[in-house]
Order: structure tokens, then C-alpha cells, then sequence
């Protein structure tokens, strides 16, 4: 017999808003003294991470510690679902920001951009873990394997931080942000299909020409389906909304719903979701009759308030 759906208990519901106003207010405070010191505010906010964690309030003063960072699945499972709503905001307007054909004609710099830094990440990575003791490697696991997983995690860059530094500094419109945007995408395209390697070796599967092929394929034809199939639909769903006189309220909604159900197909297709937001994001970039006003208020309620706390 299936268990009934039971609400959080209400101590784990305070102390998960406890938890976010103590994140909001000090990514907000620490962000504007980064921004006074010339630094994107994006430095502050992570900063607000390590201020609360362990680090410092949390290790110093440890009653403060479980109204600060989750000690309990629960509490980090509903934690970590609000600040994967900032990641999918902030990748959906990475995306909108994208210029397409700016990215088709730099793509060779991107792509030389990209498989330099994933190469020399990934070999400082490898002789890192190769350096480390035995012990902090998990029994069982060989060495190699061990180092290829620090490589591949250490080539993978942070695109939704990348995107909100190059947003603050209102570079992500110049050839060099969008170089960079999608140098990154690359490199977490390149990145998670390593991983799915590694995390097979690991797990004892076997690895095959095919396996990897599987996932190679599943990315570039997710790609390339929702920017000439989907692409179609989703520009007459958003002219028929406008025609029908639509409030930018509602738009907004469209816009989220849109981009909260490309993110679960990348997650069904065992892709990340921020992938499809960021794709999502390409394509309602190319649907012209998105109006300003819908996107500005997108910015304010995700870098407003779910980017910092991401």
C-alpha cells in the first residue's frame, strides 16, 4: 500500500525559512561590500556560503549550526529544490542573452577555448588525485579511476555563476561574453559525458563505444531538436498568447512552465536540468515577440531572490 502524502514537519518548514533568510539577507549585504571593492556581487554571495558554514558561524558557534545548514536529508533536499530554481532562472536568462549567430561565428574560438581549458584542468586534476593519499579515496575504488573522477569534476565549470558575473559586469552581450557562455557549455557538455564514464568505471558497468556514443548523440540530438522543432512550437504558443491579449503575469508563467518542463525532459534523459533551461532560454531568445517587460521581471524574481540564495 502506497504511503499517503504527508506535508514537512513544522519544525523542519522553520528551520528551512529560517535558513533562507539567513542566505538571502547575507548574500545580499555581502554582495553589495563586494560591489563596493569593484567585485561582481556574485563574490559576495558565495562568500555568504562560507560565512555560514562550517567555515566560521557555524563551526565557531555550533548552536547556530542547525539553523544554518541542513542536518537532515529532509531539510537539504528542500534547501537544495529552492536553489535549483535560482540555477534554472539564471541559466533560462543565460540563455536569452545568447546570441546564436554571434556563437556560430566565434565557434571555433570557443570550442579551442573550451577543449584548452577542460585539457589542462583535467591533467592538473589527475596528477592532483594521483598525489593524494590512499585513504581518501573510497575503499574499494582503484587509484585511476579516483583520479579520473577529480579531473572530470574539476574541468566542469560553474555556468550559472560565470553567467551572473558576466551579467553584473554587463558584458554578456560583447563577443567576449558570449565566447565565454558558450566556451562553458561545452565544456559541461564535454564534462558530463566524462562523468557518465567515470561513474560507470566506478560502479564496475562496462564501458563501451556505444555507451558513450549514447550519450554523445542524446545531447547533440536533445540540441538540435529544440532548436528546429521545438523552436517552432514555442514561437506560435507565444503568438497565440499575445494574440489572445495575454498580461505579462501570465507570459511570465508561460516562460517558467516552459522552461521548468524542458528542464525535466534533460532530467529524464539522465542530462542535467540546468541544460534545458539554458536551451529553453536559446529558444524563447528567438522568439521576437518576448516582450522586455516579461524578461525584466524573470531578472527581479530570480536574481533578485533565488540567485543568491543559489
Amino acid at each position: 500500500m502506497q504511503t499517503p502524502f504527508t506535508s514537512a514537519p513544522h519544525d523542519v518548514v522553520l528551520v528551512l525559512l529560517v535558513q533562507m533568510v539567513a542566505l538571502l539577507v547575507t548574500a545580499r549585504v555581502l554582495g553589495e561590500v563586494a560591489q563596493r571593492f569593484k567585485l561582481p556581487s556574485v563574490v559576495g554571495e558565495i562568500l555568504a556560503g562560507v560565512v555560514l558554514g562550517p567555515s566560521l558561524l557555524s563551526g565557531f558557534f555550533p548552536a547556530l549550526s542547525p539553523w544554518l545548514v541542513p542536518d537532515s536529508e529532509v531539510q537539504g533536499y528542500l534547501l537544495e529544490s529552492v536553489s535549483l530554481i535560482g540555477a534554472l532562472l539564471l541559466m533560462l536568462l543565460t540563455g536569452l542573452e545568447l546570441d546564436v549567430e554571434l556563437v556560430r561565428r566565434r565557434a571555433r574560438t570557443a570550442l579551442g577555448t573550451s577543449l584548452g581549458g577542460v585539457t589542462l584542468t583535467m591533467a592538473g586534476g589527475y596528477f592532483l588525485a594521483i598525489a593524494l593519499p590512499d585513504d581518501m579515496r573510497s575503499p574499494g575504488m582503484p587509484k585511476p579511476v579516483f583520479a579520473l573522477f577529480v579531473a572530470v569534476v574539476l574541468s566542469i565549470s560553474a555556468i550559472p555563476v560565470i553567467a551572473k558575473v558576466l551579467m553584473e559586469l554587463k558584458v554578456m552581450r560583447r563577443d567576449i561574453g558570449q565566447t565565454i557562455i558558450a566556451a562553458g557549455m561545452s565544456d559541461d557538455t564535454l564534462g558530463w559525458i566524462l562523468l557518465s564514464v567515470v561513474v560507470a568505471l566506478a560502479s564496475g558497468a562496462e564501458v563501451s563505444f556505444w555507451s558513450v556514443s549514447t550519450v554523445v548523440f542524446t545531447v547533440l540530438g536533445f540540441i538540435a531538436f529544440s532548436l528546429l522543432v521545438v523552436r517552432r512550437g514555442v514561437e506560435r504558443l507565444v503568438r497565440i498568447a499575445q494574440e489572445l491579449g495575454v498580461s505579462a503575469e501570465r507570459m511570465v508563467s508561460l516562460v517558467v512552465v516552459l522552461t521548468l518542463g524542458w528542464a525535466a525532459v534533460t532530467q529524464a534523459l539522465h542530462l542535467e536540468a540546468v541544460l534545458g533551461a539554458f536551451v529553453m532560454g536559446i529558444v524563447l531568445g528567438q522568439v521576437r515577440r518576448l516582450t522586455p517587460d516579461v524578461v525584466h521581471r524573470i531578472e527581479s524574481m530570480g536574481i533578485g531572490v533565488f540567485a543568491p540564495i543559489f
